[in-house]
C-alpha cells in the first residue's frame, strides 16, 4: 500500500547491511541496539561510510513509543546521505493498517482496533476516550491534529529494498509474479500459507 511514487530502494553492493523487522513501537530496545552496532547514538547517525541500515516494517502498533520509533527512524534516514550511509524504511501490514484503516477502509480499520493501533494513538498522545468506540474519520483527524508527521511519513516507507542478490521486504514472495508487480502487491505484507 506504499504511495506510488515511492520507488524501491536499491543499496550499493559495498555496502555493510544491517536488517531489522517488527519493531512495533519499542523505541528504548531499538536505540540500545543502534547504539550497541554503532549505528547510531542518541538520535545521531553513527555508523561507517557505507553502511545502510533496513527495516522491514511494522515499525507501528502494539509497542509504547511507536511516533518516537518512526520520528528516530526517519530522522536517521535524513542524517545517513550525509556520512554515505542509507536508512531503507520499508512498509509492513501494521503500516498498511494505521494509513488505510485511518484512511477509512473498513477491513483495515478492523483490523487496526483490533491488532495494535490503540498503542499507535497512545503513542501520539491520544486517551482511551479518544478512539474506544469512535470511527476512522474522528480518529484520523485527532492523529493529524496531534502528530501531523506520523502519516506523511509512513507514506514514504518504500516496498522493498534491493542488495546484491538479497530482496528485503516485509512478508515474502506472491508465487508466480514479475518482481515489479509483486512490489506492488500488497498481499506480499500478509503472505503466510502461499509462502511457505
Amino acid at each position: 500500500m506504499a504511495a506510488p511514487h515511492v520507488p524501491p530502494i536499491t543499496i550499493p553492493d559495498d555496502f555493510t547491511v544491517w536488517a531489522a523487522t517488527d519493531l512495533h513501537g519499542q523505541l528504548g530496545a531499538v536505540d540500545r541496539l543502534l547504539a550497541d552496532a554503532g549505528i547510531a547514538l542518541d538520535g545521531a547517525w553513527t555508523a561507517p561510510p557505507r553502511t545502510a541500515l533496513v527495516v522491514t516494517g511494522d515499525v507501528v502498533d502494539r509497542g509504547p513509543d511507536s511516533l518516537g520509533l518512526v520520528r528516530r527512524l526517519a530522522g536517521l534516514r535524513e542524517q545517513a546521505p550525509a556520512a554515505d550511509g542509507i536508512v531503507a524504511l520499508l512498509e509492513g501490514n501494521h503500516e498498511v493498517q494505521v494509513l488505510g484503516g485511518l484512511a477509512g477502509v473498513p477491513e483495515l480499520f478492523r483490523a487496526l482496533m483490533a491488532f495494535g493501533g490503540p498503542a499507535t494513538f497512545a503513542s501520539v498522545g491520544m486517551a482511551a476516550d479518544e478512539w474506544t468506540g469512535r470511527g476512522a474519520a474522528s480518529i484520523a483527524s485527532r492523529v493529524d491534529e496531534l502528530a501531523p508527521d506520523l502519516r506523511p511519513t509512513l507514506w514514504s516507507f518504500a516496498p522493498y529494498a534491493r542488495w546484491r542478490d538479497v530482496v528485503l521486504v516485509h512478508g515474502g514472495p506472491v508465487p508466480r509474479q514479475s518482481l515489479d508487480a509483486w512490489g506492488r502487491n500488497a498481499g506480499r505484507l500478509w503472505i503466510r500459507g502461499a509462502f511457505f
